[in-house]
């Protein structure tokens, strides 16, 4: 009601009459903060879902919003940390997949994608994203080091049936646990 008793002021913001044309574009912008704020809001209690909603449809009205996007990524990253918790792998992997198409970049949350492809059997995939992370990580993380990601991407080739691939990635987690021997007692 009160947004109804102000429509002189909101056109004004939303640029009505402008004669440059750029309405649309605030337009959008404001739809954007609108569901921005309603997505913060539910976030802070707690309903995760809804914020989620909200986001998408923020960066649906404006997806240039590098804010959005990034409480997007973060939300999504939750929700698969949720899933995987609860035991609903698939739905953890599609949360994280979502969370990485739109900016994800974290190497969190391609350590936690790589474990679930792995948990899905779903081995090129889970390779993909170790070495993403490795690029992100050259060294690894005191969570999977470098020797310890190598292993694992070469026991992924074998059982996808790439043996000349686990061959190359066992010398070169070989190579990892010569250059960091601290790293061995990891993969022990």
């Amino acid at each position: 009601r009160r947004l109804a008793d102000q429509r002189h002021s909101i056109e004004m913001l939303l640029g009505a009459g402008d004669p440059d044309g750029d309405r649309g574009d605030l337009h959008s912008r404001w739809r954007s903060l609108l569901h921005h704020l309603q997505a913060t809001a539910a976030a802070s209690r707690g309903d995760l879902e809804t914020a989620i909603a909200g986001w998408r449809q923020a960066l649906e009205a404006n997806p240039q919003d590098a804010r959005c996007r990034q409480h997007l990524i973060h939300a999504l990253a939750e929700r698969g940390n949720r899933d995987w918790q609860a035991g609903r792998i698939e739905n953890a992997v599609a949360a994280w997949v979502e969370a990485r198409q739109r900016g994800g970049q974290d190497p969190s949350l391609l350590r936690r994608l790589a474990l679930g492809y792995e948990r899905l059997e779903r081995w090129h995939e889970a390779n993909q994203c170790w070495e993403d992370y490795l690029r992100l990580c050259p060294d690894g993380e005191p969570a999977a080091p470098k020797g310890a990601v190598l292993l694992a991407m070469a026991a992924n080739a074998v059982r996808a049936g790439h043996r000349d691939d686990a061959q190359k990635l066992l010398a070169r987690a070989m190579r990892a646990l010569d250059e960091r021997p601290e790293d061995r007692k990891s993969v022990v």
